[in-house]
């Protein structure tokens, strides 16, 4: 989290950073590849790969048998398609629930196999001899549509996800997806407006108030964003098990609430913590808890029937609590539901 909010970096440092910061947490000896997209007008662009971990041999084979072949390749709606199994999912997830969605995407898979790449999606038995290959990754993807901007973690697995882990993962990184994401939508705004211009209230590292405007300029505000800057400062510096505990638990203020709380620097290399007003986000606050449990396992992809096992209700009470939340959360389509607790969580 540390590494995602320091949005006063050039792109070319801050996806490497990030990347750095979050490869130890997913890799398990196999590799982890990141990149960053952004969606323009008539097309989208791609960063350069960061590649951490995996052996040297994977690593070139990688970039000359899948990202210049496949990934490269890609049109938007795929790949917009893509990150809309996110934000967490499998490699083994994609390639069965996409091909048949997306024919482009199909007849370049059909292509790989031609090339003796089969295997990698479970078509038929590996050649001889085998390639270099993972049989399943496990994917983080962060897309905020407000500002076109996205992240792609793919982790190299050498076995099959299982469904365990896919859901151990989404809550683990539940918290660190959300910030990830509106730090894609604050640098998507720094593009065109400075930082500090941005700014409703402007801090020292020690908490002593340099500037506050608009509803930053309270008392109780200043107060409030004064004691979240220190807090934040002391998470920083989580040395303990238990001060680490602490610190996970504060970095929630960065982005919950009114403002985000952000690293900026002047020209003289100067940090300090600004308040930028967060853009208003969907909630889920108008569910009640059960709707909510509701459509929340409807956005993992759970049937009717398989929700209502779990909760021990019928399918029809399942249908009600459904219909409910669309109606609550302005949506009227599955689809629509789905997408939107996925771009909240």
């Amino acid at each position: 989290m540390d590494a995602t909010w320091r949005l006063a970096e050039d792109p070319e440092q801050w996806l490497p950073n990030v990347a750095r910061a979050l490869s130890p947490v997913l890799d398990q000896g196999s590799g982890v590849q990141t990149l960053g997209v952004s969606f323009g007008a008539e097309r989208h662009q791609l960063s350069t790969p960061v590649l951490h971990g995996g052996t040297s041999r994977w690593n070139t084979m990688w970039l000359e048998n899948w990202w210049k072949p496949v990934v490269e390749p890609l049109d938007s709606p795929t790949f917009l398609a893509m990150l809309g199994q996110g934000p967490v999912c499998s490699a083994q997830q994609l390639w069965s629930r996409l091909p048949p969605q997306l024919p482009s995407l199909s007849l370049q898979l059909e292509s790989l196999s031609d090339q003796g790449w089969s295997h990698a999606f479970r078509r038929e038995p590996a050649p001889e001899p085998p390639r270099l290959f993972y049989v399943d990754s496990l994917n983080l993807f962060v897309h905020d549509r407000s500002s076109g901007e996205a992240l792609c973690v793919v982790a190299n697995r050498p076995d099959i996800v299982s469904p365990g882990e896919l859901s151990r993962t989404r809550r683990t990184f539940s918290s660190i997806v959300s910030h990830l994401r509106v730090a894609l939508r604050t640098r998507g705004r720094l593009r065109t407006q400075a930082l500090l211009t941005q700014a409703e209230a402007i801090f020292s590292p020690d908490g002593s108030v340099l500037d506050a405007s608009g509803s930053a300029r309270s008392r109780a505000a200043r107060v409030a964003l004064r004691d979240a800057v220190c807090r934040l400062e002391r998470a920083r510096t989580a040395k303990t098990d238990t001060q680490v505990d602490d610190a996970l638990r504060l970095w929630p203020q960065l982005t919950s609430g009114r403002w985000s709380i952000i690293d900026a620097f002047d020209t003289d290399g100067r940090r300090y913590l600004v308040a930028v007003p967060n853009e208003e986000a969907p909630s889920l606050s108008a569910l009640s808890p059960r709707e909510e449990e509701v459509v929340r396992a409807v956005a993992e992809g759970q049937s009717n029937k398989e929700i209502a096992w779990k909760l021990g209700r019928s399918t029809s009470t399942v249908a009600t609590f459904i219909s409910r939340g669309c109606r609550k959360l302005g949506v009227t389509s599955r689809a629509q539901l789905v997408s939107l607790v996925r771009s909240v969580d």
